[in-house]
């Protein structure tokens, strides 16, 4: 198998869809900014 490296641009990028992270894309949602919302298949 090989094995990649993950690129920098992705220090940001977080996959947890409840908790802490969602509550934070909330508030800034109630802000303003435009979230991105990605359905990651789990019903």
């Amino acid at each position: 198998m090989r094995h990649f490296q993950k690129s920098t641009k992705l220090d940001s990028v977080c996959y947890d869809i409840r908790g802490p992270v969602l509550d934070q894309a909330h508030r800034l949602e109630e802000e303003g900014h435009r979230i991105l919302k990605l359905n990651i298949g789990n019903p």
